[in-house]
């Protein structure tokens, strides 16, 4: 029950912080400032901005992890 307590606050923890804002963002700079055309490849990987895919899936992957940690917890008792 305590390693279940510390994996859940560490969880917490991590994805509070992981949302924090902060003023040193380098990708937040406006592109006049960052405009160095020596470096411009032939094929554009896209902004950094834009919207990726997976961040539709996070509500569902974040339970997807929590079924996985109820089920291997239940196994692990259910044998020792």
């Amino acid at each position: 029950m305590k390693k279940l307590i510390l994996v859940f606050s560490f969880l917490l923890v991590t994805l509070t912080s992981a949302q924090a804002k902060s003023d040193d963002n380098v990708f937040s700079k406006s592109e006049s400032q960052n405009n160095d055309t020596s470096k411009a490849a032939a094929s554009d990987p896209g902004a950094p901005g834009d919207p990726v895919s997976v961040d539709d899936y996070i509500p569902l992957f974040f339970l997807g992890g929590l079924g996985m940690v109820i089920y291997f917890a239940n196994k692990n008792k259910q044998t020792v």
